[in-house]
């Protein structure tokens, strides 16, 4: 009886043990196969089923990975990075080195790039020659470089837009760019299921309008009739013909025949959506077609696939097609410049240059957002747009405002409202003015008095002259407005008695912008004469000696430094007799320094000869003492070289010593306004060219109210045409409607040289295309003149002309009074 009941415990554990196997593999298998269908989020639930009925520890670790790698590709960051911990512990990547890559991965996404090189280099050692773990590994050496080098660009999440889930991909519908549509699997979603990838609602597309504060309203669906948002997952919209043609991504369910995710397009026709149809981009049933980015004439796609031909698990590609009527023709790569064998997604193509976000170059971590200018060649090297654009997260969808400045991304990093790091946010960023000034203060250098009306002259190597005047406490000020870019500044500081002073002050090469503070302390101009080093002339003779040219090299500096000085070159004698008068001889020396400095490029209307003879004898206000031929003339302060003094000297070489002394030549500051003459012209007096630069002239420009837009409009003559222009301070460039630039060109006001992209700004009939740059050579507003404005030609605005703030502060400082309406310049 004993062993009949021993040998049923025995069966009965057999039994349990088989069925709890196969349940256990039942449960292994359904979760294999959600994990083979892209169901992350249901494979991570059903692994952990499947790892509570397994035994042995090989088994086990294997479940472990699956579960890691389903949270990893869900998103959900924060739950994988435990389980990759735990394998590590286990040892178990020396049957599975990739737990050693996607640690690596995630910790980079907590800025941890120290461990992450550590986890790197042991699974290179495992798995040598791997080339994304030596991308991975190159990128976290470089991340603490590319962190403390950001860029000028601020970012900030938008907090009105974002939810609580995901939230990412926004576009503009609008060209006026204040209506805004997104991706969201927030609460509102049409559908109440969730994805099994996500673990959240199924993604549609939401909208939002800015108002004139800047502030963006409360989400809401971008339709609701379950046209184009339906109960599977819609995302990636992208807009043209002004928000009425719509195409994105839509990921299938049981409504449609096509399998993954496809390209539909979709028309508004002002009351609703059409039904949305497939845009064909390929034979292949099997690949994903994503995130599309269309032209504004809707010929040319560019869209993320793994189809056929992919250098890695997602390429970016391109196709064309003659109208917006047709089928785009077949797909091309966008090569290995752009493609590589990690994901490339989220294209934007402004202009020439294409951004765009990747997992397979060089970044921060996750997704990095780069550019690649596209060239007759093909597609440049891309670079990484750095921090703080980037960040060890996915950064991603990257949208431009017209200007080029500002615009949107999305990024899963910290500081969003989602509730985990996993979840995206809405991010905006913007690329402030690079603005320089320049400022100081003027000072007398003996006194250090604060030196008012000194003029400041600046002159630009991009033209840019101006002058200003200190206020009363010695200050001055060229700020944002004059001060540019890329520009080498030379001060001049002039005062009257005062020596002029200059210096240079260049903002080439700068990457910051920068409020230069450049004090200047004059020097007074000397009282009396001041004797120049010593000239010796001939016996009875006049002519400058050769060897003695160098002696007036000193001045000649002098002059040129304080282009203002008017002096008087006086030359004295002796007063021994000799056969022309001493007055006739020193009048001819002096007229003899001045012809030489004429010579040296000095304004004659600078200079005066003038011969004093033997009448003014030197003076000497300190001790003095001369030596030659051994001997030594010793003079005390106050002394007159006088004939009664030089006559009571004890010795001939004394005397000989002391005459010599009283034959000299000295120079005197006459005046400081010397202003050179135009041609034909009498010179102009600094006095008269001060009180022009202190005029004030209080401007008042009238204006009317711009019905479509409620904004200032002001009347403008360009290139002798008139116009009326409207200023906007929200606008980022300055604008000319299509029909009044050709209004221009048709007068002949302008022609191809002023485009910037001279014949291909035309069309074959001759018309601007749109988008064309052009320079205005003279735009005149009240009486201030405007030169070289520079607008780009678009069609449709309110106004035949539309000027940015920064455009209009080049009138100076200004205040718009909307009650008199008036533009008051101060």
């Amino acid at each position: 009886m004993k062993f009949l009941r021993y040998s049923f415990v025995a069966i009965f554990l057999c039994i349990t043990t088989v069925s709890f196997a196969q349940r256990g593999q039942r449960a292994l298998d359904r979760a294999d196969r959600a994990f083979e269908l892209q169901q992350f989020n249901q494979a991570a639930t059903l692994y952990h089923r499947a790892f509570t009925r397994v035994r042995g520890d090989e088994l086990r670790n294997q479940i472990l990975f699956q579960i890691a790698e389903s949270y990893r590709l869900s998103g959900q960051n924060n739950r994988a990075l435990p389980h990759y911990r735990r394998l590590i512990r286990a040892r178990h990547y020396e049957i599975e080195p990739r737990v050693l890559l996607h640690l690596a991965e995630l910790v980079r996404f907590r800025d941890d790039h120290e461990e992450a090189v550590e986890m790197l280099e042991r699974f290179l050692e495992l798995v040598p020659g791997d080339d994304r773990a030596a991308l991975l590994l190159e990128s976290s050496r470089n991340a603490e470089n590319w962190l403390n080098n950001p860029t000028r660009h601020i970012v900030e999440p938008v907090r009105r837009l974002n939810s609580r889930a995901n939230d990412f991909s926004p576009r503009f519908l609008d060209e006026h760019e204040r209506i805004l549509v997104f991706t969201s699997s927030r609460e509102g979603a049409t559908g109440r299921r969730k994805d099994d990838w996500t673990g959240q609602r199924f993604t549609d597309l939401f909208i939002s309008n800015q108002n004139q504060q800047g502030v963006w309203s409360t989400p809401r669906l971008l339709e609701t009739e379950s046209i184009l948002n339906t109960p599977a997952n819609e995302a990636d919209a992208f807009f043209i013909n002004n928000g009425n043609t719509v195409f994105f991504t839509f990921c299938a369910n049981l409504r449609r025949t096509q399998s993954g995710c496809r390209i539909f397009t979709s028309n508004f026709d002002g009351v609703s959506w059409s039904e949305p149809r497939y845009v064909h981009l390929s034979p292949d049933s099997v690949a994903d077609f994503v995130h599309p980015w269309v032209s504004s004439d809707g010929r040319m796609i560019i869209f993320a696939s793994n189809m056929e031909g992919s250098f890695g698990y997602l390429d970016l590609w391109m196709a064309t097609r003659y109208s917006s009527n047709e089928d785009f023709g077949p797909p091309q790569n966008l090569g290995p410049n752009i493609n590589t064998s990690g994901r490339e997604a989220w294209p934007f193509l402004k202009d020439s240059l294409l951004y765009f976000a990747s997992t397979g170059h060089p970044g921060l971590g996750g997704y990095d957002i780069f550019v690649s200018e596209r060239t007759e060649g093909g597609w440049g090297v891309p670079e990484n747009l750095g921090a703080p654009m980037n960040s060890s997260a996915d950064d991603f969808g990257i949208v431009f405002a017209r200007c080029g400045t500002r615009g949107f991304f999305s990024s899963n990093r910290n500081a969003g409202r989602a509730i985990t790091r996993s979840d995206d946010d809405i991010w905006s960023f913007v690329l402030p003015a690079m603005n320089f000034s320049i400022s100081g203060v003027v000072r007398d250098d003996e006194t250090m008095q604060l030196l008012q009306n000194a003029m400041v002259e600046i002159v630009g190597s991009d033209g840019l002259s101006v002058r200003v005047l200190t206020n009363n406490r010695g200050f001055f000020r060229f700020d944002e407005t004059q001060i540019r870019q890329n520009v080498t500044y030379q001060l001049l500081v002039t005062h009257s008695g005062y020596f002029d002073d200059e210096i240079i002050v260049t903002t080439v090469g700068l990457n910051n912008g920068v409020d230069f503070v450049r004090d200047f302390s004059l020097t007074p101009l000397p009282r009396g004469e001041v004797m120049l080093p010593e000239i010796l002339y001939a016996v009875g003779r006049w002519e400058l000696r050769e060897q003695f040219q160098d002696s007036l090299m000193g001045l000649i500096e002098l002059m040129e430094q304080n282009p203002r000085l008017i002096i008087e070159l006086g030359s004295h004698t002796d007063n021994r007799p000799i056969a022309m008068t001493n007055d006739t001889l020193s009048q001819r020396r002096a007229q003899s320094v001045v012809d030489f400095l004429i010579t040296r490029g000095i304004h004659p209307g600078r200079l005066e000869a003038r011969g004093y003879g033997d009448r003014a004898p030197r003076v000497f206000s300190e001790d003095f003492s001369k030596t030659v031929d051994g001997v030594t003339l010793d003079i005390p302060a106050g002394s007159v070289l006088t004939s009664h003094f030089i006559n009571a000297l004890p010795t001939r070489p004394l005397q000989e010593i002391a005459h010599s002394l009283n034959r000299r030549t000295e120079f005197r500051i006459l005046r400081d306004d010397f202003i050179p003459p135009a041609e034909g012209g009498e010179p102009i007096s600094l006095d008269n060219l001060v009180r022009m630069a202190r005029a004030e002239d209080h401007m008042r420009i009238p204006f009317r109210i711009n019905p479509p837009t409620g904004l200032p409009e002001f009347e403008v003559v360009i290139n002798g045409a008139s116009f009326t222009f409207v200023y906007d301070e929200n606008a980022c460039q300055n604008l000319i409607g299509t029909e009044d630039a050709m209004r221009l060109l048709r007068t002949g006001r302008i022609n191809r040289n002023d485009f910037r992209d001279g014949a291909g700004s035309f069309d074959e009939e001759g018309d601007i295309l749109p988008n064309s740059v052009i320079t205005l050579r003279e735009m005149r507003i009240g009486r201030q003149t405007l030169n070289r404005v520079t607008v780009t030609v678009t069609p449709e605005l309110p106004a035949p002309v539309i000027l940015t703030s920064e455009t209009m502060r080049l009138l100076g400082e200004f205040e718009i009074d909307r009650v008199e309406r008036v533009l008051q310049l101060r």
